[in-house]
């Protein structure tokens, strides 16, 4: 066998073959030989050696590698390229050569790739090594807007060293960048200016990068609230709604389905008349004279007019205080803050009717505005304060329509009678601030007016009495509580009502049987208040409990109201209290038909939010008041400051102190302090309404008796009766008529201004003094003072340009000129302390201002102090006769101060120049059980007072009222008595007072009155009159009687009324009838006619006749001071005669003869007598005469009152020439 020739189709056979393919066993053939560049000899390993005869030179086994497939495979390898992971066994020289130089070239490649990546691991070290520089820059160095420059150099490309070059730059102080501020940054840096001033914001600039001042005032967007220099019109209201509460102002609430609460107070302001740049207008005079006068400042006559406007109180007035309108949500734990959309100035003039006009624009705006009911819900209160045209306000317009009991809210509501259902358009109510009621009753409880409560006058005096009881409670610290003088202080108010509820803690007393008999009262007191202030105060009470709580305190004030009318408490506190109380209860029932989830905290109740904005408007800056320019930027910049907070919520820290459980004296709350459950869907209001209504029963029947249950449901069930209307009529406003019998008035809080405030008797009354002060202006008015020209609307006067005018040849800023010609009225700057900053006083004012009207530290237990609860002694008249009546003193006027006192010195009630005064209550003495004549005594064991005046209509079940069981004497009629106590059957101590104590006792005070002299006459007229039979006078079969049967008739006329002008009466010297005006110029001739003929032709006249009837006998007196005063025992006595008319000649009436009261008689120390001028001589020669029997010297003013002139003397019927007769 020759082998097989192949013809090798790879390429050149030495190229291309791969030989080394023959090593080891990868083919199944041996190269035999070559033929040329294109053929190979190849022969088979398993060659038998011998050709076969079909294929002539080759074996069968040869001749089969062409048709093998593994030589086809070899050749296929042979063809092009290397194949991948091929061994290089296989690779024929070309391919190892191609090979070997991609190997080549991938060396090649992967050194370059070695180096670049050499080149950037060095670039990234140097990098890492600039962010370790940088780092080390941040962290050892303070560098000012760090983060801005850092975001700039970023933003432009910059490269770390770049970077870290900037940032030494700025270490170094050389760079600083600029702009690229974020709004938080604005933010923060408007808080900065706000809370902390310019000089912080400039110091923060500095040293954290904030934005300079002038930055932020231009990129700093903050809302300007629009002043509203007449009635607010619905154009500025609107301003003010999308200026708040768009899309840059006020986030919208979470639900506002809740809606939200209109809130309205009023802050003092100084009275300044200032010009609104952006409207060129001035404003700071009142609304309601203002509208109709121009002021927008054209020209130098607009301001010129508005002045004289001022100079007359009848056109016009600077404002006293601004009226504020706030837009707060109704409830919410986190987003309750207000924000204003209305203000404007008023000088206290305005009505009820006036205000509810721009009220309802304030509604209907916020209604018809996209940013308002839309955006945050709609409105369904308005929280007033407790001023009375606010009040009068609450009745007019929330109390228009009724509510659907077939409602969700008005099943729930119906299901609580007693609530009224009245409310205003679209279900909006009114309420008042529960803060303004605790303030109140705090005031209620100091003040000189006292409380009614059963038979019982409760005094300050007696609330100081009681609360020394209290174990920590010194007088030092109970004086303090009651100090009347700082009514706005809420967190002492607080404190005083948490103080006298724990009198209810006290269990076994030791003291006088009137401080005892007074601790219940004032205990019961405590506790009925407590049931309106522990809802707003205890942070533990659920709203289950705050709503019980409230519908007991509803229900004691409805009873109390029924039974002493406003006795107990002030008609407008009642009004505003149950208000708030009725809103509550609808406010709840609504949130728990709209979502059972919603937390309802009562205690953002009423203006309290309101309060707190006022509160940062006086601490933005070092001025504590304000203007109303000034006001307005102040409320802009505090609406902004609240809107910031909402937005970051991470900047605002809240409040301090969140833990108030048995803190006492809280004032402002907030809702994290509160832990009880106010979740509206976990409450049952119609079974605690219910609840609180029986609790209120218990109380009422543990204090008063069974006898003053009431049935509830059968008083409901009248039409027109629920706890706003008691009796029918609505409480608090003088829109519904008063009952008869109870004339206080209602729409006024009459806290403080009762019976006992002093000012009730003539005897101890001074001259009133007046004094005109009208307001002064600055030099710059006087000008302008021409009182006959009339305010002028519109006048022309040249103009320089829109910010300046031209005034007195100078060019002058329209600012200056409003500042220099208006500016401030002389009583405008208001006091800088909060007492009288509170009251609007000016710090003029303040200066003169007495602030210790009250001192209980004249309270102490000296021997010669008397002091409230003692015991004393004073007359009466009761019928025609005079009585002892045995008194308890309550409190203690002086002089012609308003305040009381709780103790004075024995000396001083009968020292007339101090001008004493006792308020007191009559006590009811029961004689005592069958002891000897010579120990006979009475008691006091019921705590039972008497009936001093009787209801005009009768009846025991009306009201009773502090006139029916207190009143105020003068301090020489009351005698102080030493009782002794004694202890009855129930261990109870009660006073005991002998009968022959008092027996001496009424002999010496009938004895004072001087009952020989004509002073009895006044001195039995002022004393008190009471009804028989109403336990006076005290009288046993076995004393001697306490009272002088007749006496008083003998001083008094006998007639029970005094007679009238016109009346007929029978002239008792002559057969003559004449009027009773007419009688005293009739008795006037007899007496004159007796005197100048000798005798009468009719009759002979007393030398001391009576010149009201002419007989001898009668009485009468004069007292000239404080006021002039006539009073007489004589029938015929003409109470309405005019003196100053009655003692001047005239043709009609010539008569002088008129009471006069003898300066001799006075200067002589035997007090002065009172004697009628046709009797002067006889009244000189009387008492008068000197030890020779001649008149002492007359003083020329008595001789001038005494002169009868001759035309008198003829035209009384007197001839001349007896006249002349009588004068020789």
């Amino acid at each position: 066998c020759m082998g097989q020739g192949v013809r090798w189709i790879a390429g050149p056979v030495w190229d291309t073959y791969a030989y080394s393919a023959h090593m080891g066993y990868g083919v199944s053939w041996e190269l035999e030989g070559f033929a040329g560049h294109e053929f190979i000899i190849i022969r088979s390993l398993d060659c038998t050696g011998q050709a076969h005869p079909d294929f002539l030179t080759s074996c069968a086994m040869c001749s089969g590698l062409r048709a093998a497939p593994d030589f086809h495979r070899f050749i296929d390898r042979s063809q092009g390229g290397a194949q991948p992971h091929m061994p290089w066994k296989y690779l024929s020289a070309r391919q190892l050569r191609t090979l070997l130089a991609d190997s080549r070239k991938l060396c090649n490649r992967l050194k370059l790739d070695l180096l670049t990546y050499k080149r950037k691991n060095q670039r990234l070290k140097k990098k890492v090594d600039d962010y370790q520089r940088m780092l080390m820059m941040l962290s050892g160095n303070h560098i000012a807007g760090v983060s801005r420059l850092l975001s700039t150099a970023l933003r432009n490309g910059a490269s770390p060293t770049a970077i870290c070059d900037r940032l030494q730059m700025a270490i170094s102080g050389t760079y600083c960048p600029h702009g690229n501020w974020s709004d938080r940054e604005f933010d923060v840096a408007f808080l900065i200016k706000a809370l902390g001033g310019p000089r912080l914001l400039y110091a923060l600039q500095k040293a954290e990068g904030y934005p300079s001042l002038t930055t932020l005032r231009r990129h700093k967007h903050v809302p300007e609230l629009t002043i509203s220099s007449d009635i607010p019109s619905r154009s500025e209201i609107t301003m003010n709604i999308d200026a708040f509460f768009g899309e840059k102002g006020r986030k919208p609430p979470s639900n506002p389905k809740k809606g939200v609460v209109l809130l309205m107070d009023g802050v003092a302001i100084d009275e300044a008349v200032r010009l609104e740049f952006t409207e060129n207008r001035m404003v700071g005079t009142c609304r309601e004279h203002s509208k109709g006068i121009k002021k927008t400042v054209d020209e130098i006559d607009d301001i010129i007019n508005l002045a004289k406007a001022l100079k007359k109180d009848d056109v016009c007035h600077y404002g006293k205080e601004a009226t504020v309108a706030g837009i707060a949500p109704i409830t919410d734990r986190k987003d309750y803050a207000v924000a204003p959309v209305c203000t404007s100035c008023s000088c206290k003039a305005e009505t009820a009717d006036e205000m509810q006009g721009w009220i309802t624009e304030i509604l209907e705006s916020w209604k018809a505005s996209p940013n308002g009911e839309a955006r945050h819900g709609p409105i369904y209160i308005v929280a007033t304060d407790g001023e009375s045209s606010f009040r009068r306000l609450r009745y007019t317009l929330f109390l228009k329509e009724d509510l659907d009991p077939k409602s969700d809210i008005g099943k729930i509501i119906c299901s609580c009678p007693g609530i009224n259902t009245r409310t205003g358009p679209n279900g909006v109510l009114g309420t008042c601030d529960p803060k303004h009621i605790i303030k109140r009753f705090a005031t209620m409880l100091r003040s000189s007016k006292g409380i009614q409560l059963g038979q019982d006058h409760i005094t300050s005096e007696q609330v100081f009495e009681v609360l020394c009881l209290l174990d920590d409670m010194p007088k030092s610290k109970a004086t303090l509580l009651l100090n009347p003088q700082d009514k706005q202080n809420v967190p002492k108010a607080v404190k005083l009502l948490q103080s006298l509820f724990d009198l209810n803690k006290i269990q076994n007393v030791v003291v006088s049987p009137a401080i005892l008999h007074r601790f219940r009262a004032v205990a019961f007191i405590s506790k009925v208040i407590s049931y309106f202030l522990f809802p707003f105060i205890l942070v533990n009470m659920s709203l289950s409990e705050q709503i019980k709580s409230l519908s007991t305190y509803s229900h004691l004030i409805t009873a109390l109201y029924r039974k002493h009318r406003t006795g107990f408490m002030s008609s407008a506190l009642i009004a505003d209290s149950q208000s708030i109380v009725k809103n509550i209860f609808l406010t709840a029932a609504r949130l728990q038909v709209l979502d059972p989830t919603i937390e309802y905290f009562i205690l953002q109740e009423g203006t309290d939010r309101l309060e707190g904005v006022f509160s940062q408007t006086r601490t933005q800056d070092h001025s504590r008041n304000f203007d109303i320019r000034q006001l307005a930027q102040k409320l802009s910049i505090g609406a902004e400051i609240n809107a910031i907070f909402q937005r970051y919520p991470d900047l605002d820290r809240g409040h301090v102190r969140r833990n108030l459980v048995n803190v006492r004296g809280i004032d402002h709350m907030n809702p994290d302090s509160w832990n009880g459950d106010v979740c509206v869907g976990n409450v049952n209001i119609p079974a605690e309404y219910l609840s609180g209504r029986k609790e209120a029963d218990l109380l009422l029947v543990d204090y008063f008796g069974p006898h003053e249950r009431i049935d509830w449901d059968e008083l409901f069930r009248t039409n027109g009766i629920d706890h706003l209307r008691p009796e029918g009529d609505y409480v608090g406003s003088s829109v519904i008529s008063a009952s008869a019998d109870d004339r206080t008035r209602l729409d006024a809080d009459d806290v403080g201004h009762g019976l006992l405030d002093g000012g009730l008797l003539d005897l101890f009354e001074g001259p009133k003094q007046w004094t005109d002060s009208p307001l002064a202006y600055n030099d710059a008015l006087e000008h302008l003072e021409d009182e006959s020209s009339d305010v002028q609307i519109n006048a022309s006067s040249p103009t320089v340009d829109r910010n300046y005018l031209m005034y007195q040849g100078r060019r002058e800023h329209k600012a200056n000129l409003v500042d220099k010609l208006l500016g401030m009225s002389s009583q405008g700057r208001k006091a800088i302390d909060r007492l009288n900053r509170v009251k609007g006083n000016a710090i003029e004012a303040s200066l003169r201002t007495d602030h210790n009207p009250l001192n209980f530290e004249t309270y102490n237990n000296e021997d010669n102090k008397i002091k409230v609860g003692d015991l004393g002694a004073t007359l009466v008249r009761v019928d025609n006769n005079i009585c002892l009546a045995v008194v308890e003193a309550l409190n203690f006027q002086q002089s012609t101060s308003k305040s009381t006192v709780a103790s004075i010195d024995v000396e001083d009630l009968d020292n007339m120049a101090k001008k004493t005064t006792v308020a007191i209550q009559i006590l009811q003495l029961v004689p005592s059980e069958n002891p000897p004549p010579s120990s006979f005594f009475w008691t006091w064991p019921e705590g039972e007072y008497v009936q001093i005046q009787d209801h005009k209509k009768g009846g025991d079940k009306y009201p009773i009222l502090q006139r029916h069981f207190s009143t105020r004497i003068p301090g020489r009629l009351f005698y102080p008595l030493s009782p002794q106590v004694i202890y009855n059957m129930h261990n109870k101590p009660v006073w005991s007072i002998r009968n022959s104590e008092l027996k001496e006792t009424l002999d010496e005070m009938w004895s004072s009155l001087n009952p020989e002299t004509d002073e009895i006459i006044t001195h039995v007229q002022a004393l008190l009159t009471i009804s028989a039979g109403n336990g006076l006078p005290y009288i046993s079969q076995d004393v001697p009687q306490l009272y002088l049967a007749g006496a008083a008739a003998v001083f008094v006329a006998s007639s029970s009324e005094k007679l009238r002008s016109d009346d007929i009466v029978k002239c008792k010297l002559c057969p003559k009838v004449v009027k009773l005006n007419q009688m005293r110029r009739h008795i006037g001739e007899h007496i004159l006619h007796a005197r100048r003929y000798r005798t009468d032709p009719a009759l002979q006249i007393s030398l001391n006749a009576c010149g009201w009837c002419g007989l001898d006998g009668c009485k009468t007196q004069i007292t000239l001071k404080p006021k002039l005063k006539i009073v007489s025992n004589c029938d015929y006595h003409y109470a309405g005669m005019q003196y100053s008319r009655a003692q001047t000649y005239g043709d009609k009436s010539p008569c002088t003869n008129v009471p006069l009261s003898c300066p001799l008689c006075s200067s002589g120390g035997s007090g002065p007598q009172t004697f009628w001028k046709y009797n002067f001589l006889y009244h000189m020669a009387t008492f008068h005469l000197n030890d020779e029997g001649d008149t002492v010297p007359i003083p020329y003013a008595l001789l001038k009152n005494t002169h009868i002139t001759k035309e008198e003397e003829l035209k009384m019927g007197v001839q001349p020439e007896k006249t002349e007769e009588h004068r020789d």
